[in-house]
């Protein structure tokens, strides 16, 4: 037995490397594919634990030996490290097999095919025993079993690396620093491994790749408590973090994004964001960047190509981080604004609705009820009065029931107009029109209206004025607009009914000499939840409804209507709908 610098060595080797398999083997159940780099480490600790007896013997039989026993562990190191990076990385379900198949079938026929070298040779053809500063060294000549074990380990190194590599471009933060230390501590001990194997002559056939994996266990150390190595798991992690409904931004104290997920790239179309500055990278977002630096701005929103976004941030400030900085969670809040503004909608529709219910049933038990006690009254007043009542007086009664029964008609009229449209059940049913026609044909009909009043209906019209319009809802919107400037019209006055084209435009107004109307009631006369009523210069009545009605019919054909008071007296009223062009 001998003992030097050399195999004191190895021994710290192996203590520290017992030492890490100890921790690993208690951390090996938080990440995935912890067993095989605990198997790993336990290979290591052997390997350095064999070492430390193949050099310390003096004999070429004890020292193949102890190689062989070195060999037990040996072949597993590459294998198990491999199916351990396979699996953390997250690589496919075929390839995790076959490295774990690997892992167990090639070491195994390694290790027999050392512990037979003396029936083939073809391992070690023979042992020579050196002398060099590493005291008795043993120089193994190399077999082509050697060279063939050195390419099946390296190229299991090889792929390794490749899925390092892999690993590191995919992944962000502190999981491509995790991966980064691993890929480090892999290709330490190869390289020198790779001086033992080729040119052992340079440093007396003393193996150091026992040592080297001892300069592993120091990066291992340092990821475990500086970056959590063996604690978190990166694919579990990104699988996570890059399908979040959310985006998340980590920004450190400088304002700078240490980490981010996949989420913030298909909100913001913004990538390779890490180590840039919120107010630079965001400063198309004048909104997202006031959130993010400023410390006492908890949420807010902003709006991006149509979108709307939610932002809420928490602080970091945990003693045990190296930095301050803060998490940045965005939502899409798009759908739920715009259901928002749908309840929003649906409330005041349903507030309409109900509107609508109470002014039907005001109509109904009131405006259309009591001309019906008049009717009944005064044709009771005929029938028992008959004989007793003069010519005259007969006509005049007649002529009372007449009118009071023709206004409850008009009423019931625009009423049912009106339910119709409400329940969608007016067909709607534009054609091409010269409205001047319809305008005169509507005010011949009611001159007779016109002249209980002595009114004078007048009209000044445009030549030919085509609209694409509904005849029907048309016809409707003149009769009441005309009708009620008969209303509110002193007798002996006059009424004006005009059409022009005004920028693609049919407009048609109707001017009387009437009672006007107040700024008040003109802002409200085309609402159906509220109420303007007033008798007319003869003590007409009625409900309203007509206008509500106007108002609606005039919106479906795509124009506007409007009124005002005329500076001398009386009331316009006009409206326009969209014109065709004449040739």
């Amino acid at each position: 037995m001998q003992f030097n610098l050399y195999i004191a060595t190895l021994f710290i080797s192996f203590l520290f490397s017992a030492f890490l398999t100890v921790i690993v083997y208690r951390r090996k159940g938080s990440v995935r594919g912890g067993n095989y780099f605990f198997v790993m480490m336990l290979a290591i600790t052997v390997w350095s634990l064999g070492g430390v007896f193949e050099q310390a013997v003096t004999t070429v039989e004890a020292k193949k030996w102890w190689s062989v026993f070195t060999y037990t562990s040996i072949p597993l190191i590459p294998f198990v490290f491999l199916a351990f990076v396979v699996r953390l990385t997250q690589v496919s379900e075929k390839a995790r097999e076959l490295s774990r198949l690997a892992a167990f079938v090639l070491p195994s026929l390694i290790f027999l095919t050392a512990l037979t070298n003396d029936l083939h040779k073809t391992l070690w053809p023979g042992i020579t025993l050196t002398y060099s500063a590493g005291g008795v060294t043993a120089d193994y000549g190399h077999g082509p079993a050697f060279y063939a074990v050195v390419v099946i380990t390296y190229g299991a190194v090889a792929l390794t690396v490749i899925n390092l590599v892999r690993g590191i471009n995919i992944f962000r933060g502190i999981f491509r620093k995790q991966l980064l230390i691993l890929l480090v501590s892999q290709i330490i001990p190869i390289a020198v491994n790779s001086v033992y194997v080729f040119r052992g002559d340079l440093i007396g056939y003393v193996d150091p790749t026992p040592i080297a994996f001892t300069f592993t266990g120091l990066l291992i150390s340092y990821g475990m408590f500086r970056y959590s190595l063996l604690e978190l798991i990166p694919a579990a992690r990104n699988i996570l973090f890059d399908n979040l409904n959310e985006g998340v931004v980590v920004v450190n104290r400088d304002f700078r994004m240490i980490d981010y997920n996949r989420t913030i790239v298909k909100f913001l179309g913004k990538d390779d964001l890490e180590g840039k500055d919120v107010r630079v990278e965001f400063a198309d977002i004048p909104e997202l960047v006031a959130i993010c630096t400023d410390e006492s701005s908890m949420s807010g929103e902003f709006r991006v190509n149509n979108r709307v976004f939610r932002v809420t941030t928490i602080n970091i400030n945990e003693e045990s981080l190296a930095s301050e900085g803060r998490l940045i969670s965005i939502s899409d809040v798009t759908a739920l604004k715009k259901n928002e503004e749908i309840l929003v909608n649906n409330r005041n529709e349903l507030s309409e609705l109900n509107s609508s219910k109470d002014k039907l049933f005001s109509i109904i038990a009131h405006d259309l009820k009591n001309p019906f006690f008049g009717i009944i009254g005064l044709s009771d007043m005929v029938i028992e009065d008959f004989d007793e009542m003069e010519d005259a007086e007969k006509k005049d009664l007649v002529k009372e029931i007449n009118q009071s029964a023709k206004e409850t008609y008009r009423m019931l009229e625009n009423l049912l107009d009106w339910a119709r449209q409400q329940t969608g059940s007016v067909v709607f049913d534009p054609v091409d029109l010269n409205i001047n026609e319809l305008i005169s044909v509507t005010v011949e009909s009611l001159r007779g209206q016109a002249a209980v009043k002595r009114l004078t209906l007048e009209t000044d019209l445009a030549p030919v004025l085509m609209v694409h319009a509904d005849e029907n809802m048309i016809r409707t919107v003149l009769r009441n607009l005309i009708t009620n400037a008969i209303k509110f019209s002193n007798p002996g006055g006059g009424i004006s009914i005009g059409s022009e084209l005004s920028q693609n435009q049919a407009m048609v107004a109707i001017s009387d000499e009437g009672v006007g109307i107040s700024e008040t009631d003109a802002s409200r006369l085309f609402r159906i939840d509220t109420t303007v009523k007033s008798l007319g210069t003869m003590g007409e009545k009625g409900t309203g409804l007509g206008l509500v009605l106007c108002h609606e019919f005039i919106q479906k054909n795509g124009g506007t209507i409007s009124v005002r008071r005329n500076s001398g007296a009386g009331t316009t009223f006009w409206f326009t709908i969209p014109a065709i062009q004449q040739d």
